[in-house]
């Protein structure tokens, strides 16, 4: 007996559903090596609960960073060990230093588009993670390459958090090296 695998590519419409326009890339359906179209009625209606078109979390996990359509931006991280997370932000992917570093509250945060000009950043956004955690106590007076907050490099319970280290959101939409 031959079994079948199907695959279909469907890309999130304004309305906040999914959706496959026939004919379109997104829209083939591969069959054990062969190209369909998919039907023209190939949308799933997302119904009463859908989310606006500018809402840039309609689509994707919940984590990581997105745009709004006022230029701003927000980061949601989920990083439950940590005593503290920081998105830095650069206005170039190698070569510079950061331009600007934010704290998040609650595993989230919301960096308004003026203030994000304010910093000289445009687009693309560059931006990575720092944390902090148990074995590294958030200290205020910490600058990259510091030691300043250092306890250990793993404490007892295997935690590893090193604020010195810049960590890619594992939610990027794009990594740019």
């Amino acid at each position: 007996m031959r079994a079948w695998g199907w695959l279909l590519i469907v890309a999130c419409s304004g309305n906040g559903g999914f959706t496959a326009d026939a004919g379109s890339d997104a829209a083939r359906v591969v069959d054990a090596g062969r190209d369909a179209e998919a039907p023209e009625d190939a949308s799933v209606d997302a119904g009463e609960d859908a989310a606006e078109p500018s809402d840039p979390w309609a689509c994707g996990p919940s984590w990581g960073a997105r745009r709004h359509d006022d230029g701003s931006v927000e980061v949601r991280v989920d990083a439950p060990n940590a005593t503290r997370v920081e998105v830095a932000f650069f206005d170039a992917a190698l070569g510079t230093s950061e331009r600007l570093r934010v704290a998040l509250v609650d595993g989230r945060v919301h960096v308004g588009a003026s203030e994000l000009r304010d910093a000289g950043l445009g687009t693309p956004l560059y931006y990575g993670l720092r944390v902090f955690g148990p074995n590294w106590a958030f200290d205020p007076a910490w600058t990259p390459g510091s030691e300043l907050g250092r306890v250990d490099d793993v404490d007892a319970d295997g935690h590893r958090m090193n604020p010195n280290k810049l960590l890619l959101d594992p939610y990027a939409l794009e990594v740019s090296h």
